[in-house]
């Protein structure tokens, strides 16, 4: 491709020779450059969420009194104060492996989850 600018429709993305492109600026990086705007965010330490709806308990709660059952994703949000909440809490009890998911299709309303 060279050096000249190029554009593709999307309909013809399937066909672009990606192998032989190469970026516009190459990312080089040396032990003792200094600051690079952007980065900090690539090595900032991540700090620890905090509960302060108490949305872990209720969850864990509602999804231990399913004696080893599975459920369905949305069971135990609407068991919550605040279903919107419990239901991106529910996505942090799996990430940090608190909970067990169905695999077999996309994560949705549906999927079973259960306790590990």
């Amino acid at each position: 491709m060279g050096a000249d600018e190029v554009c593709w429709p999307v309909r013809d993305m399937a066909q672009v020779p990606v192998m032989s492109s190469r970026p516009i600026r190459g990312f080089t990086w040396r032990a003792k450059q200094g600051h690079r705007p952007g980065l900090e965010a690539m090595a900032s330490p991540r700090r620890p969420a905090r509960d302060l709806l108490g949305m872990r308990e209720q969850l864990l709660t509602a999804i231990n009194g399913q004696q080893g059952q599975a459920m369905t994703f949305s069971d135990p949000a609407e068991a919550t104060s605040m279903p919107s909440v419990g239901r991106a809490n529910i996505v942090r009890l799996l990430w940090h492996r608190q909970l067990g998911v169905d695999l077999v299709s996309p994560l949705r309303h549906s999927s079973l989850i259960w306790a590990v």
